[in-house]
């Protein structure tokens, strides 16, 4: 299983008329993956479409610096993250391998969307390729560890995208994407597929795909939002939306992935700079992040014009007051 990636940051004030949006179709099964972040403070307007700018400091963007070094312009890499001109790949289609890459810069911004342009894939028999990758909100940085290539007991927020089952007996289709809050207390049961230590999570199959597959997460108040476009079609499905989320300032952003016994290739790329012309519906509670997207320059070489919707009035599915507590971490008190 193998992963690559390039991270963009956004954040939102009162003059930049330009939004981001997602790439459109790559090229087939060889395109990297590709992580698009897109932080800041969420105003109540953010929607109306003239208030993002880039954040340089926790942005990613190829070409490439450093290659062959273990160390590029704002961001570090260890492990087997390879760096090219064109792509960081995380972990090579071998066993027991772990990459992962991380931003100098901790966040210092209230609320953040991040955008995920990924491809997992490997030639595992039976479609059967591990562990998976972990998106990272975290106090701590560079700390390698059994959680998909990173530290277990971490402070922050972890999304895994896991590929591949240990527990047998639970009814749950992988691959499969879930959320771990911790404040240090939790440790994350892989025999368990993380379950106990879970919010909330969904079935996405994401991997082997022959187009470009999408992540869309955005937290804003306290209200965590993941979503899916795994089907080539610009449309988002809803995967996992819950409440009463605490996450402090001043963490880092991350990316990391694991093989373990089995193994796939595990990318990030880069994604074109798109413009987004917003129109109607402003001000309104929870909107679409994306209204009408113009892409140009893709991967593919193509033109791309279409509309991209996201987080449009998800129904809540559980809150953080709402789970028991775990250990001797009340999900619900502050990291």
């Amino acid at each position: 299983m193998a992963a690559e990636s390039w991270i963009r940051c956004w954040g939102w004030g009162r003059r930049c008329p330009a939004r981001p949006g997602l790439p459109g179709p790559g090229p087939g099964p060889t395109t990297p993956l590709l992580i698009l972040l897109l932080l800041g403070p969420v105003a109540a307007d953010i929607t109306d479409g003239n208030s993002e700018h880039l954040k340089r400091e926790h942005s990613l963007i190829k070409p490439y610096q450093g290659v062959g070094s273990s160390s590029m312009p704002l961001w570090d890499f260890q492990g087997s993250t390879i760096l090219t001109s064109q792509y960081v790949r995380l972990t090579p289609d071998e066993r027991s391998k772990e990459g992962s890459i991380w931003n100098h810069q901790p966040c210092f911004l209230k609320d953040w969307e991040m955008h995920v342009h990924f491809k997992v894939h490997g030639a595992g028999k039976k479609n059967l390729h591990g562990d998976g990758i972990a998106l990272w909100y975290t106090r701590d940085r560079l700390m390698p560890g059994p959680v998909f290539g990173s530290k277990d007991n971490f402070h922050g927020l972890a999304i895994f995208l896991d590929t591949y089952p240990n527990d047998e007996t639970m009814e749950r289709v992988f691959p499969y994407i879930s959320v771990m809050v911790n404040n240090g207390s939790l440790s994350y049961d892989h025999s368990k597929d993380g379950r106990w230590t879970e919010l909330a999570g969904c079935t996405a199959d994401f991997r082997n795909r022959d187009h470009d597959t999408f992540l869309a997460v955005r937290y804003s108040r306290g209200r965590l939002t993941v979503m899916t476009d795994l089907e080539d079609k610009n449309e988002w499905k809803n995967c996992i939306d819950i409440t009463g989320v605490r996450l402090p300032t001043g963490y880092y952003f991350g990316a990391s992935a694991g093989t373990g016994d089995l193994s796939a290739d595990q990318k990030m790329g880069k994604c074109p700079r798109v413009r987004i012309n917003n129109n109607n519906n402003k001000n309104r509670a929870w909107q679409p992040f994306l209204h009408r997207a113009s892409y140009a320059n893709c991967t593919s070489g193509r033109s791309l014009h279409g509309t991209i919707r996201l987080c449009t009035g998800l129904p809540a599915r559980t809150t953080l007051d709402s789970l028991p507590t775990l250990g001797s971490c009340p999900l619900s008190q502050p990291l």
